[in-house]
């Protein structure tokens, strides 16, 4: 396991709420917290954004149905 912080960031988008699962990032944006928010999955083996979806209003919360 790692035992330092990366120098480099992972990703330059604001961020709302955070959530690792599966090495995948999760990243809600809550915009101007009066407009629909985004979410943005991340994958962290090679920090490329892999989707981007449009969510509700100030997006505090990332659940799974596992």
């Amino acid at each position: 396991t790692e035992t330092t912080l990366p120098v480099a960031s992972i990703i330059t988008t604001p961020s709302y709420t955070m959530t690792v699962k599966e090495g995948k990032l999760y990243a809600t944006d809550a915009v101007d917290n009066v407009s629909d928010g985004t979410l943005k999955v991340f994958d962290l083996t090679d920090n490329s954004e892999i989707g981007s979806f449009t969510v509700g209003v100030n997006p505090g919360g990332i659940y799974f149905n596992d």
